[in-house]
């Protein structure tokens, strides 16, 4: 029981002390715990070993094998396995029922279903849940109503592939339906009303359910908490009559998702004990917000570590693009799971070293979709059209992301007719398929057949309703910009800009940006860095200084927008313009980024219109600076030529 118990904690070396203690180590169960402690952990190796060194197997040593095989080497490994053992039963075809359908291999999970000698409820609820897995509703429910009977187990499974589905009110309707509920049940009903944005109805399933415990109350403080209301979320939390280690792990996790860190850290330090799971969400929270430092410190004061904990390192130092201590971390794990090779595979592409990446792809233990879409994508953005389309004709499974990079690398390259192919030939379209098509037409000058798509769509998303729009700007189509606009049901803050902008363009237009800027956070809808990069814009080419003022004041007073270099830029520019040449300075010299060449080069053009060659020079020696030397000596010929106009 210890080393099981151990095993479940992800302490796995106490696990193993336990195990070495035990007088009569030839009992095959204490085996088979161990065997799956570390199959559990992540260290199938070293499972795999314990498995050869055994004195005795029984059907369940070969069955944990079996599993643990599936989730680590994958199918293949499984099913040779499963062909070996030299007995099974119900709960060995069981298990290789849900390792196929997990590997999403339908036909072989109901080839193992109907060829199993006997089918337990068991049994029918591996098939029943092989098929809530995969998505397939419709051949769910006709096997759950021919199964010979319901437990608990199968009514949940029942539940919770609804509300995955989305189908929120049928499910409660089942859960009315049910004979007997269990905190299961009820915490399925809390998720499906939390993913619909209603939790004032999951609190009254909550406040109905009369056998409410540890796992309750989290499901309910979580559903208000994935609806932003974090306030009510800490008040519940506060509420529980007795906290576990589940539930102050996952206030962690809220604290650490909306960027509290004192908060989270705070509640981590209430905790009368820690999991390995609560030390990793620690140190997950300081990865997120860029604190790589204390990221590392908590990670070298983990007691107990696992796969998960080194792959929160990575994350940490992959975040940093600091690929060198990536590489050395993943070197150093003792085991690796597929996120382990993934998030190796992700740095070197962030940092655009394909040929690593490529290197890395191709000594992956087990490829994923995601895997494979990785590799894909940053071939796809960063690498020949060729080399893009030639992994996409060799992965073995392509989902609608893998599509839609395929149609947008193919446009990209100016394979417009490329595009319509796969376009026509994508068996699955979403909101995204239909924007990329709509940009493809538009980039490559046809506008009618961009409006064609866009009719053509079954449902009109924001997004596509955007892509349009860009595509009316990118051919100067101010009326269709406004007309589009205004048809909109639903508007982002990327079809305001897209409006504003288009007014910006026109050149004649700059009191209707304005107004319309005004109207925007009046209908509700707060203006982002961009909004902001457009309106300053506009007022540098009016020459309008004090409303340039007043706007970039009012971005973090009144709406909470972080500045980014352009802002400054921009109110530098129209300082520069109305000849205010030494506050221009000033503010590039004490803004919150390094200056580049943008910003002194800004200021030289400032310089030159009011010719002031001696402040033009520092401006032209600090441009030079950020400018590649060997290509251009542009900074300077600007000031030749200021010297030379100067009286």
């Amino acid at each position: 029981m210890l080393v099981q118990m151990y095993g479940k904690c992800g302490s796995i070396a106490d696990a193993r002390a336990v195990f070495d203690g035990i007088q009569q180590q030839a009992l095959t169960p204490s085996w088979n715990v161990m065997i799956a402690a570390y199959a559990q952990n992540g260290d199938f190796l070293e499972a795999r070993r314990l498995f050869d060194r055994a004195p005795r197997r029984d059907v369940f040593t070969w069955t944990t094998l079996m599993h643990g095989a599936a989730q680590h080497e994958g199918i293949a490994s499984a099913r040779g396995i499963f062909r070996l053992m030299p007995g099974r039963t119900a709960v060995s075809w069981n298990s290789m029922i849900a390792a196929n359908a997990v590997n999403g291999d339908l036909s072989e999970a109901a080839a193992c279903f109907k060829n199993s000698p006997e089918r337990s409820l068991s049994s029918w609820n591996s098939i029943f849940q092989a098929y809530l897995h995969s998505g397939e509703l419709d051949r769910a429910k006709p096997t759950f109503d021919r199964s010979p009977g319901h437990d608990c187990l199968s009514w949940n499974a029942l539940l919770a592939g609804l509300i995955r589905q989305g189908h929120t009110a049928e499910a409660r309707n089942v859960y009315g339906a049910m004979p007997e509920t269990n905190v299961v049940s009820c915490a399925a009903i809390i998720q499906g009303y939390s993913q619909d944005g209603a939790p004032e109805l999951a609190k009254r399933v909550f406040d109905e359910f009369s056998g409410r415990d540890v796992v309750l109350w989290t499901s309910m403080f979580l559903a208000y908490a994935e609806n932003g209301y974090l306030e009510v979320a800490r008040a519940m939390y506060d509420r529980i009559p007795l906290w576990d280690v589940i539930s102050s792990t996952a206030m962690v996790g809220i604290f650490a998702h909306g960027g509290q860190l004192e908060e989270a850290k705070l509640v981590f330090d209430q905790m009368p004990r820690h999991s390995v799971v609560s030390w990793n969400s620690m140190m997950a929270a300081y990865a997120q917000k860029g604190h790589t430092e204390k990221a590392v410190e908590i990670f070298h004061a983990m007691p107990v570590r696992d796969v998960s904990s080194y792959n929160g390192l990575i994350a940490a130092y992959a975040q940093n693009r600091d690929v060198e201590n990536v590489q050395a971390v993943f070197d150093k794990m003792v085991t690796r799971d597929i996120v382990s090779w993934d998030a190796l595979l992700g740095a070197f592409m962030q940092d655009k070293e394909l040929e690593k990446a490529s290197s890395t792809f191709k000594l992956l233990p087990k490829r994923s979709v995601s895997s494979w879409n990785a590799v894909f994508m940053a071939f796809a953005q960063n690498g020949t059209l060729e080399e893009a389309r030639s992994l996409f004709i060799l992965m073995p499974q392509k989902d609608v992301v893998t599509w839609n990079a395929m149609i947008t690398a193919s446009s990209h390259h100016g394979e417009l007719s490329e595009a319509e192919l796969l376009f026509r030939r994508c068996p699955e379209r979403d909101s995204v398929t239909w924007s990329s098509m709509i940009a493809a037409f538009s980039q490559n000058k046809f506008l009618d057949k961009a409006v064609e798509a866009y009719e053509a769509m079954p449902e009109k998303t924001v997004h596509a309703c955007n892509s349009m729009l860009g595509a009316f700007m990118q051919h100067g189509k101010l009326q269709e910009t406004k007309d589009a606009f205004d048809r909109l049901p639903v508007r982002d803050v990327i079809s305001w800009n897209s409006v504003i902008a288009m007014h910006v363009q026109k050149g004649d237009c700059a009191q209707q940006a304005f107004e319309l800027f005004h109207t925007m956070h009046l209908d509700g809808c707060l203006p982002d860095a961009i909004t902001f990069v457009i309106v300053l814009s506009l007022c540098n080419h009016y020459g309008l200084l004090d409303q340039a003022c007043c706007y970039f004041v009012s971005r973090s007073s009144d709406f909470g927008v972080v500045a980014v270099r352009e802002h400054y830029c921009c109110l530098a520019d129209t300082l520069g313009r109305a000849g205010r040449l030494g506050d221009a300075e000033e503010l590039v010299k004490i803004m919150p980024f390094v200056p580049n060449s943008v910003a002194w080069g800004t200021l030289l053009g400032a310089c030159r219109l009011h010719l002031d060659p001696s402040r033009g020079t520092r401006m032209a020696e600090n441009a030079f600076e950020f400018t590649d030397r060997s290509k251009t000596s542009s900074p300077f010929m600007v000031l030749a030529n200021m010297y030379f106009a100067a009286p």
